[in-house]
């Protein structure tokens, strides 16, 4: 039986930043990620090189991470698609 996540992916992010208290700037210096890079990271935007450092600055599942964001991203592509506006008539 699967769990349901208890957070969204930027709860995640946010809270785990929030319990090690690494401020933004702090984990922008640590990973080489810009803070602008961090804050689309949050916001569900990425790319997989700034995920990794962040997730493991974090210490974060790094692999889970990844997974929780391409699911995120194909359900998103999904829900544009044009097949959900047609009506069959």
């Amino acid at each position: 039986m699967k769990l349901p996540l208890e957070d969204d992916f930027n709860d995640v992010i946010g809270k785990a930043q929030k319990g090690l208290e690494i401020t933004t700037e702090d984990l922008a210096e640590k990973t080489g990620v810009s803070e602008e890079g961090i804050r689309k990271i949050r916001r569900g935007e990425f790319d997989a090189a700034a995920v990794a450092a962040v997730g493991q600055q974090l210490n974060l599942n790094v692999d889970a991470l990844l997974k929780i964001l391409s699911n995120l991203a194909r359900s998103k592509v999904s829900s544009l698609s044009p097949r959900r506006f047609m009506t069959g008539t």
